[in-house]
């Protein structure tokens, strides 16, 4: 039976941890933790919520345009190059999106080579394709043909679907 957190109880100076099934409604207390040891559960669970939202910002980019419109775009990536983004191994030194026969390419974009990889480890500055809808290639292809527009990646987040996604600016 898998069990589902649900409730911590703090009950004469311990905190007793109550957990459910999905299936039933009946809640079982499942462990205890003394009081003394809240400050490392506190710390625990702030750990864990940043793993959770992993988050690659390009703070230079918002200094040096001013963005029109963002947009979110999938990104199409190795398995050692997902490993390397989750240690938070990537920079945004001078990347930049283009177009190449209607679909949309970042370059230097920079994730460093898995430390635990094999020969099968990918090239940390390789071009990767981004993933939009068609209208939106099409707006965004139309925009960048206009004098003085560029797609400048603005950051890579971690979705809570395990997916890492790249927010773009038109600016």
């Amino acid at each position: 039976m898998r069990y589902i957190f649900i409730q911590a109880v703090s009950i004469q100076g311990e905190l007793l941890f109550f957990a459910g099934s999905p299936c039933n409604n009946r809640l079982r207390p499942v462990f205890t933790l003394n009081i003394k040891y809240k400050n490392i559960l506190n710390w625990l669970i702030v750990f864990l919520q940043k793993i959770s939202s992993l988050e690659i910002s390009n703070r230079k980019a918002y200094h040096e345009y001013f963005f029109e419109g963002k947009y979110i775009a999938g990104l199409v990536l190795a398995g050692t190059e997902i490993k390397s983004l989750r240690a938070g191994k990537a920079s945004f030194n001078d990347s930049y999106c283009y177009f190449d026969k209607g679909e949309l390419y970042v370059k230097s974009l920079h994730i460093a080579e898995y430390q635990f990889g094999t020969y099968n480890n990918h090239q940390p500055m390789q071009e990767r394709k981004l993933l939009l809808n068609k209208r939106e290639l099409r707006k965004l292809e139309a925009k960048t043909k206009e004098k003085g527009y560029s797609i400048i990646p603005l950051k890579i987040f971690l979705t809570e679907k395990g997916f890492f996604k790249m927010e773009i600016g038109l600016g």
